[in-house]
């Protein structure tokens, strides 16, 4: 497995930085440093906003899933309060899931040990 910081990602196209909204997921959104694509299944959904970032305890410690996070542009704390650890992952929230309408949910696989938790925008 690529270590977090040998992944490379645009994340000006995979996600607009001041708002937390995704822009759209370019074929090249997410590689591992050979330049193989990570995350083909992303590609298919623009238009949807990360709202967590789940990364594996098994992959990461605490201190790798941060660097990871921060790294690939996306916020480490969320109003004021660090990740969530479960018994198998180390939760990142991006936004509160109260913004999104319900149902709209979806977890993507983003690397190996990385999800993103996505979904629609309240109008």
């Amino acid at each position: 497995m690529p270590r977090p910081e040998r992944l490379r990602v645009d994340v000006r196209r995979f996600v607009d930085m001041e708002h937390g909204d995704a822009v759209g997921f370019a074929e090249e959104a997410v590689r591992g440093e050979d330049g193989a694509r990570l995350n083909p299944s992303a590609t298919q959904r623009s238009g949807m906003i990360v709202q967590s970032l789940v990364l594996s305890r098994a992959k990461f410690s605490p201190g790798e899933a941060e660097r990871w996070v921060r790294a690939h542009g996306f916020k480490a704390a969320h109003r004021g309060k660090g990740p969530d650890a479960t018994g198998a992952s180390h939760r990142f929230r991006q936004r509160d899931p109260g913004e999104f309408e319900k149902g709209s949910f979806r977890t993507i696989r983003m690397a190996d040990g990385v999800q993103a938790v996505v979904g629609r925008l309240r109008k």
